[in-house]
């Protein structure tokens, strides 16, 4: 019989710390839109273009840049066969401060990301370094995108 109580006792105890730590894992979920306000450039080509059609600096800009964007509400998905390229949103960081260097004089901007949009079709995708990933978004991205391009 004692044997049973430790037991009962032991799988409860369990059962109450493996529920306590996972009460916070909501909150600890990765954050694109922060990540992407850490941006201090984005410039916007155009297919066919060396230029920059639009450069955006200014930091409530981007915020609104990445605000308008909607990140929580793409979905994974494979974009249609048929896609002509409408704009390419580059995304640019402060280069990281390593250890020893001072942060003063590091004013290189660094690529992170960016952002591809087709033409007539509510369909991203989105590259960090080497990963590429194809969304569909709301119609209402794909339309803020668009105006940013024309």
């Amino acid at each position: 019989m004692k044997k049973v109580s430790v037991l009962i006792l032991s799988i409860i105890t369990v059962v109450i710390l493996l529920t306590g730590c996972n009460l916070n894992d909501k909150d600890k979920s990765f954050d694109w839109n922060k990540s992407i306000e850490k941006s201090k450039k984005i410039e916007v080509m155009l297919p066919g273009d060396s230029r920059a059609a639009v450069t955006i600096t200014d930091s409530k800009e981007i915020e609104n840049f990445v605000e308008s964007l909607n990140v929580n509400e793409w979905k994974l998905a494979d974009k249609p066969s048929q896609t002509e390229e409408q704009a390419k949103y580059i995304l640019y960081q402060a280069d990281t401060a390593h250890l020893g260097e001072s942060k003063k004089g590091n004013t290189e901007l660094m690529e992170i990301a960016y952002i591809v949009t087709y033409k007539d079709i509510p369909y991203i995708d989105l590259r960090i370094k080497d990963v590429s990933l194809s969304f569909k978004v709301p119609d209402d991205v794909s339309s803020y995108l668009f105006n940013i391009s024309k």
